[in-house]
């Protein structure tokens, strides 16, 4: 369905959480805005309206919420405009420079010169203070929402660091807001919903993770199988999994494969990723089909490598490895099993950089790679 011109600024106009629906039956909207921006960025035309675009394109093209967002979209976007951060700073706007840089928490990722890291996040915490001062001043439910987004991004950028503390002292903040805040709509609650449980999930606190994923699942229960769902469907296997609940896991993994087929482009596909690492772990665990897991996890690390442009990207690429790593050994091949554990502990390395030791799941692998190699 092609989105007509009304509808293209009504989504640009629009808070991102009210335009899902919009967005998700339209799938030309992001490619149309992608193109626009490039445009411009040929141009080197970096100006406010630039920066409102680039905003709207990284709300408009979340991987949990839209079925067509794409990777590559947001990486280009971002990074063109983490080039130019410091003079885009300095705009006279400040919300959308602050919006935009809780949008673009995962350009972290392939960020890694040290002084624009450390720019970066004084900047993020700028951002925290000015929707909290502005909430204050004028009890906007604007600006309390624009407070609510950035809390939950920042609690993210203070996880890819290894930062548990401040991650989930974000978190706690943005819960009270959830709780006290009626008339926030479901995506917001969504977004919290699944932030908390992956805290919870880091932490090896797998039952209050749980509690939080299904709330999630809950919160949108009765509107079909929306792409957020889905997300926290998988998140719910890996707990599963984690409480040694694997009948439940194996089960649950299934239906995402199945349900992800009806709702996801080729460009999205990290839910079926996710999915059939989920199985492999099964049926690993189970000791059965071991080719058939070993054709999931490697299914799935393909999947992720041209997703996310690059073979050590996200930290989901080091799960799947280690996934694979299993399987192999399993199969009593201990050299491959190897391989794929040390390249995902490489992947930690290149994420977490100095914050890795503070990472258990980390300090697991690397003792594991230790005792295999003695």
């Amino acid at each position: 369905m092609v989105m007509g011109n009304n509808q293209y600024l009504l989504m640009i106009n629009s808070n991102w959480t009210e335009v899902v629906s919009l967005v998700n039956s339209n799938s030309m909207v992001v490619l149309k805005l992608y193109k626009q921006l490039k445009r411009r960025f040929l141009r080197s035309n970096f100006d406010v309206e630039t920066l409102r675009l680039s905003l709207c394109l990284l709300e408009n093209n979340n991987i949990l919420f839209h079925h067509d967002a794409n990777y590559k979209y947001y990486q280009d976007i971002s990074c063109e405009l983490f080039k130019k951060l410091n003079p885009i700073s300095k705009f006279g706007n400040k919300e959308l420079f602050y919006r935009f840089c809780f949008a673009g928490v995962y350009t972290d990722y392939f960020n890694n010169k040290p002084i624009e890291k450390k720019l970066y996040e004084k900047f993020l915490l700028s951002g925290l203070r000015y929707f909290r001062v502005k909430y204050k001043k004028t009890n906007s439910r604007e600006m309390l929402s624009s407070y609510l987004l950035g809390l939950i991004h920042v609690s993210q950028h203070y996880l890819f660091k290894g930062d548990i503390k401040n991650n989930s002292l974000c978190l706690k903040k943005s819960g009270a807001i959830v709780r006290t805040c009626n008339w926030l709509n479901s995506n917001y609650r969504a977004f919290f919903y699944y932030h908390y449980a992956w805290s919870f999930y880091e932490r090896h606190r797998n039952k209050k993770a749980l509690e939080f994923i299904n709330k999630l699942l809950v919160s949108k229960g009765g509107r079909g199988v929306e792409p957020i769902a889905l997300h926290a469907m998988n998140v719910k296997c890996a707990m599963l999994y984690a409480l040694r609940r694997y009948k439940a896991c194996l089960d649950l993994a299934n239906r995402v494969y199945l349900e992800a087929k009806k709702v996801f482009s080729a460009n999205n596909q990290d839910v079926y990723a996710e999915s059939l690492l989920n199985i492999a772990k099964c049926l690993n665990k189970q000791g059965v089909f071991l080719y058939k897991a070993k054709e999931h996890a490697q299914k799935a690390i393909s999947i992720l490598t041209t997703l996310f442009l690059g073979d050590n990207i996200d930290i989901s690429q080091a799960l799947a490895n280690i996934v694979l790593g299993e399987v192999y050994e399993k199969m009593n091949n201990t050299s491959k099993a190897l391989g794929h554990y040390t390249f995902s502990q490489k992947i930690y390395e290149n994420i977490y950089k100095n914050n890795v030791t503070k990472n258990a799941r980390y300090l697991q692998l690397k003792k594991k790679i230790q005792q295999m190699g003695s």
